[in-house]
């Protein structure tokens, strides 16, 4: 049976098909211009030729680089690139759970008079171990890097109490 964080997930990735087809990376832009007739209203008080738009995005060689929209297209385009800006959220939310599900699957080491709660709550959150911790008996002792991954390898610091 799915969990709830697997089952937001898998909502997720439907919308992110649903949204495939009509993505378009990139921002939009909109420029007024002037045209090339001397006598037209754009070139004195009036107002100018436009909107005009175009949609800017960084290209394989990472230089700032875009296209014109023409008017038919102009409602489209701003939908695929709403669409791009939903992909690019869901994407950081599928993330984000992948993350705590992995998290809740990590084996735990338990030590002496510690539960899972203590386990889970001192690996995420770095606090000190058991639930009542009072500041003077706080002190500090390296991990042994027997089993302990790369952090005790280090010679990374945990709260014990004495």
């Amino acid at each position: 049976m799915a969990t709830r964080a697997e089952q937001q997930r898998d909502k997720a990735i439907k919308r992110l098909l649903e949204l495939a087809p009509q993505m378009l990376f990139g921002s939009s832009s909109q420029t007024y211009r002037t045209c090339g007739n001397k006598s037209c209203r754009c070139h004195s008080s009036g107002p100018k030729h436009g909107p005009h738009v175009y949609v800017n995005y960084k290209g394989e060689d990472g230089r700032t680089t875009g296209y014109y929209v023409p008017q038919p297209l102009q409602e489209r385009v701003q939908e695929g690139l709403a669409a791009w800006r939903e992909f690019y959220a869901l994407s950081k939310e599928i993330a984000e759970i992948n993350r705590q599900l992995m998290a809740a699957e990590r084996p735990r080491r338990r030590g002496d008079n510690e539960t899972e709660t203590d386990t889970t709550r001192r690996e995420l959150h770095g606090v000190a171990r058991g639930d009542d911790v009072a500041a003077s008996s706080v002190s500090y002792r390296r991990r042994d890097c027997g089993g302990g991954g790369l952090v005790s390898a280090l010679g990374a610091r945990e709260h014990v109490t004495d």
